[in-house]
């Protein structure tokens, strides 16, 4: 298994959060993303990517936001974005 931070706002803040353990037995849901889109042009096809993303989950009944790239793969979560 895996532990991961959940924050209870989409701030980093180590004394508003839990450590939450992750396995495969775990009920992972996921309730809301925050984050900033930047949309582009090239030609006419236009396409969009997001920095500074907070998902809010609930595991096993927790909930609170998570945000760092080792705490998406605890959660079965892509490490990157598929090719375009």
């Amino acid at each position: 298994g895996s532990i991961v931070t959940l924050y209870v706002e989409p701030v980093e803040d180590r004394y508003n959060a839990q450590q939450v353990s992750v396995d495969s037995g775990s009920t992972v849901e996921f309730v809301n993303a925050l984050a900033v889109v930047n949309w582009k042009s090239s030609g006419e096809r236009i396409a969009c990517s997001f920095d500074g993303l907070w998902l809010r989950v609930r595991i096993d009944g927790k909930e609170g936001w998570v945000h760092s790239e080792a705490e998406f793969a605890a959660l079965g979560l892509p490490a990157a974005s598929p090719p375009q």
